[in-house]
């Protein structure tokens, strides 16, 4: 089914052992990152397909992901509160357990305001 999301477990203490360049960039720049990596991700599947002795029974699922798992617990990468809008961007490890479950809410980090007398726009971020 091309509809499913699949999802691929990484361990990021492994994968920094084994690539130090991909495990900075998973935590300075995940935005761009990890799409990539699930861009790699249907790359590999496709490669393994074709190694495999009937390729044509196999499938490649385009909607694969890197769900990256065990971040290591220093404080740029942990929370133990809801994050907060400035960490809008970052890579973050959040623990706790689920109380209550609501509507997720979107976390606002920027904001435009137009001048009621001049109509001037700009923009707050």
């Amino acid at each position: 089914d091309d509809t499913r999301h699949v999802s691929i477990t990484v361990n990021f203490v492994t994968l920094f052992e084994t690539s130090t360049e991909l495990g900075d960039g998973i935590l300075s720049n995940p935005s761009v990152v990890l799409p990539l990596c699930d861009k790699a991700l249907v790359l590999a599947q496709a490669e393994l397909r074709e190694k495999l002795p009937h390729p044509k029974q196999l499938t490649i699922k385009p909607r694969i992901h890197a769900r990256v798992t065990a971040l290591p617990v220093c404080p740029e990468l942990h929370r133990t509160i809801f994050p907060r809008s400035d960490d809008v961007g970052s890579f973050l490890r959040v623990t706790g357990t689920v109380v209550r479950s609501t509507a997720p809410k979107m976390l606002e980090f920027q904001r435009s305001y137009i001048c009621a007398k001049c109509k001037y726009h700009t923009c707050i971020k």
